[in-house]
């Protein structure tokens, strides 16, 4: 296994096949904490590779494997919920994804984010989304951060644009500047998880394919001051390149949720898109990572 620093260790949680229904692979974990204390993760799981059935999202227990697959209520029949993200806010479990509609086998375009809410074992819809952006034919990685009384999404991180959401539900821009991490790394960054509060402001994590390969994901941090404003970036912290061939897609170490625990930082990732993992790195190390950026 290979990562661009050390220490990072790396241990599987889930292959595909433990789940019912989970041959074609196990996606995009994110972890929250459920009331008995248990780290419960959210995957979604696939019966095969042709994407051609319904796909929803699971909880899993991570200490006991328990599972329960979540009821899409309001959504329409053959919709593919996809790409999903966990969020605890104001005592409510937001789920960011995006819901593609196939009823015919086909993916129907436009492919737009949307917010929905945990309702017991069903999955709601809570938000349409509705940014004041001009978005494309697909979005996807659209996360949130939150403080005490207000609910953002950051958009992208270069363009950086951030926006909140009002009381009537409506979303505002509060911030879109360039930032300059494109140049800076040859590659546009793109958002990889909700944001965590850290050291007075809020941590997040990027990625993209890096140049020259395929499918090898580089990820890597960046924080945002209590403003909200990007402060803070790393260079790439982990690289997919040690994802072997015994995978779907080898080099793909898609990290999609994160926790602080204690003095310890863990990325949870789909492995290949087969896959959950879990990379966990001193907190320390990563604070050493994160250098200051100049903005454009």
């Amino acid at each position: 296994m290979t990562a661009v620093i050390a220490p990072v260790t790396f241990q599987r949680l889930l292959t595909r096949g433990d789940l019912p229904e989970s041959d074609g692979g196990l996606y995009n974990p994110s972890v929250v904490a459920g009331p008995d204390g248990h780290l419960r993760m959210l995957v979604r799981r696939e019966a095969d590779y042709t994407w051609k059935r319904p796909s929803f999202p699971t909880f899993v227990d991570c200490q006991t494997r328990a599972h329960e697959t979540l009821r899409p209520i309001g959504f329409q029949p053959g919709a593919r919920i996809e790409d999903c993200r966990v969020f605890a806010w104001r005592g409510s479990l937001l789920v960011s994804h995006v819901d593609y509609l196939c009823p015919d086998g086909r993916v129907a375009y436009p492919v737009k984010q949307r917010l929905s809410v945990i309702d017991g074992d069903q999955l709601l819809p809570w938000d349409a989304w509705n940014l004041p952006v001009s978005t494309k034919r697909v979005e996807k990685n659209w996360v949130l951060v939150s403080t005490a009384d207000d609910l953002f999404c950051v958009y992208s991180l270069d363009p950086f644009v951030v926006c909140r959401r009002v009381r009537t539900g409506a979303w505002e821009m509060l911030y879109g500047y360039c930032s300059g991490l494109t140049k800076a790394f040859g590659k546009e960054p793109h958002n990889s998880t909700h944001l965590l509060p850290f050291d007075g402001g809020f941590l997040g994590f990027w990625h993209f394919i890096k140049p020259g390969t395929r499918s090898v994901y580089v990820t890597g941090a960046y924080w945002l001051g209590p403003d909200l404003k990007l402060a803070m970036v790393s260079g790439a912290l982990l690289d997919g390149g040690w994802v072997a061939n015994d995978v779907y897609k080898p080099g793909v170490y898609y990290v999609s949720s994160a926790i602080v625990q204690g003095a310890e930082v863990k990325l949870f990732a789909g492995e290949g898109d087969a896959h959950c993992s879990v990379a966990t790195l001193p907190v320390e190390t990563l604070r050493a990572e994160l250098r200051p950026h100049g903005l454009g």
